[in-house]
């Protein structure tokens, strides 16, 4: 399963720091408030954290291994006369416009 990024990121942000903070906010304030069941929510944020981070790393583990971190080909024919490069977009020039990095899949073709 990969996921999307406003997904992925939103995870990300939810595993590494609000079930943290709820943890140790809950261990601090468990004697103040009188929080007898301290210990089993720290241990759900616990649990909740592993399962999430285990989830986002095998979702960043597949799009790493897969062709969807590619916004196209560089494709690089090789001849005679020389090398010429060609782009292969996968998307429309306007959408890789706005975005802050493009990434390009090297493919050599001999021509």
């Amino acid at each position: 399963m990969i996921l999307s990024e406003p997904w992925y990121s939103r995870m990300k942000w939810f595993t590494a720091i609000v079930l943290p903070a709820i943890a140790t906010a809950v261990f601090s304030l468990q004697e103040v408030f009188d929080i007898t069941n301290a210990e089993q929510i720290m241990g759900v944020c616990a649990i909740l954290a592993t399962f999430l981070g285990t989830v986002l790393g095998i979702s960043s583990n597949k799009y790493n291994n897969s062709d969807d971190r590619f916004d196209g080909d560089m494709i690089l024919e090789e001849g005679e006369d020389g090398s010429t490069f060609r782009l292969n977009l996968n998307a429309s020039p306007e959408d890789l416009a706005a975005k802050d990095s493009v990434t390009f899949k090297k493919v050599i073709e001999t021509v």
